[in-house]
């Protein structure tokens, strides 16, 4: 069964993942995006009203976690006692929300767009051109530690500040561009490596995590230390990315 708020993380994911595109680009045209955004709108309307009709709450067909926002307006609405005496109003708020929810999608899809090397997250067959697996973020920063290569997208602060003291006394030596200047030591070069992600992180970067360092049997390889600034459920990206 597919829930309406499993409907709206697909389409987080697909835009994040257009952003593979050169130049990044949003996944759909205006038009196609406008008849999902119009879907959404009918769908989303439906079950408010079925739920008016029915005076049953919320359950998982109508939960919207990831639009709270949108899920307050038409639980106000609802509760009023006559929220289908103004059913075209009530639409027109829904696409509006739908009309930002698409417009942070869009700047989403542009978000890697000034990266280098850690820009793709879709890796692609070179026979058939589909793609083949998806390699996360973090699990590539950590791949280019372990095998010392070079990662341009870190700039390291050039103001004399606390941030660039930091990072020249050994938090900002990522191994990233500009930093590894000869003679100054590689982060693989440490005993310890901390990769701390502003946002959090999830399960399965976590286990990405894991399985790149089994992996890597020759050379050396650093205790890694993971976190983030909170523990990513199901859905919880979708939200933060649309609130």
């Amino acid at each position: 069964r597919l829930w309406l708020d499993h409907v709206v993380q697909l389409v987080v994911v697909m835009y994040s993942l257009s952003g593979d595109r050169v130049p990044p680009a949003p996944p759909l045209y205006s038009a196609d995006e406008a008849d999902i955004r119009d879907a959404l709108a009918d769908a989303i309307m439906a079950a408010a009203q079925q739920q008016q009709h029915t005076g049953a709450g919320g359950g998982p067909l109508w939960q919207l976690d990831c639009l709270p926002r949108m899920w307050q307006l038409l639980q106000a609405v609802i509760h009023s006692g006559h929220p289908s005496s103004d059913a075209a109003a009530v639409r027109a708020a829904v696409v509006s929300q739908l009309q930002d929810m698409f417009q942070r999608l869009r700047w989403l899809a542009a978000s890697r767009g000034k990266l280098r090397d850690v820009r793709r997250l879709m890796q692609v067959d070179v026979d058939t051109g589909a793609a083949s697996s998806c390699t996360p973020l973090v699990r590539q920063v950590l791949t280019k530690i372990l095998l010392q290569a070079d990662n341009r997208d870190l700039q390291q602060p050039e103001n004399a500040s606390l941030v660039s003291g930091l990072f020249h006394k050994g938090l900002g030596r990522l191994g990233f561009g500009g930093i590894n200047a000869p003679g100054r030591p590689r982060i693989s070069d440490y005993s310890t490596v901390l990769i701390f992600v502003v946002g959090g992180i999830s399960p399965a970067e976590v286990r990405e995590t894991r399985q790149e360092l089994d992996e890597h049997k020759f050379g050396h390889k650093p205790t890694v230390l993971f976190g983030g600034t909170t523990w990513l459920a199901p859905g919880d990206a979708a939200r933060l990315a649309l609130n």
